[in-house]
């Protein structure tokens, strides 16, 4: 997981995975969904096309 840095006006987002899946989140859902670690602890990343890894 890792941090994403998007341009005006949209928010800022998380890239998350579930082993299976990858995606972007806004930061708001990854703090309202209680993920672990904590938002500021996450490096910052680039953003790639979401959808199934491997």
């Amino acid at each position: 997981m890792y941090r994403i840095k998007n341009p005006e006006p949209k928010e800022d987002g998380v890239w998350v995975t579930d082993g299976t899946t990858e995606q972007e989140i806004t930061e708001d859902a990854y703090l309202s969904n209680g993920y672990k670690p904590k938002l500021q602890s996450l490096p910052w990343g680039e953003p790639k096309p979401e959808g199934k890894t491997g």
